[in-house]
């Protein structure tokens, strides 16, 4: 599924480039460019090895990473 069309489901605020996504998980189990990282805490966005999902999904408020990866704001 590409992050576009994640987007509009939820609704969220697409930053970044459109890829497919393969799998939704925790930040700590992100392994690839195919992962969507849920990182709605503080907490879960700087939790260990979430730089390696491809995007994030993170909370409105919350400062936009700058790692160039794709974000999602929900």
């Amino acid at each position: 599924m590409k992050l576009t069309q994640i987007a509009r489901a939820l609704p969220a605020k697409l930053i970044g480039g459109d890829h497919d996504i393969h799998r939704v998980v925790h930040p700590s189990d992100a392994q690839g460019y195919g992962d969507l990282a849920m990182a709605l805490s503080k907490d879960a966005l700087s939790a260990p090895g979430g730089d390696k999902a491809g995007a994030v999904l993170i909370a409105e408020g919350t400062p936009v990473p700058d790692d160039g990866r794709s974000v999602l704001i929900y």
